[in-house]
């Protein structure tokens, strides 16, 4: 999981759970976003 759109689509094909250490140590994705994902 690079990107928020990455998370959007896992969600789509009913995914749970994903890792996303990578892409927060990159800034890729940021905490702020995460916690408005739902």
């Amino acid at each position: 999981v690079t990107t928020m759109d990455d998370l959007h689509l896992l969600k789509e094909i009913g995914c749970e759970g994903a890792i996303i250490g990578k892409a927060i140590y990159e800034g890729t994705l940021t905490l702020n976003q995460l916690m408005q994902f739902n």
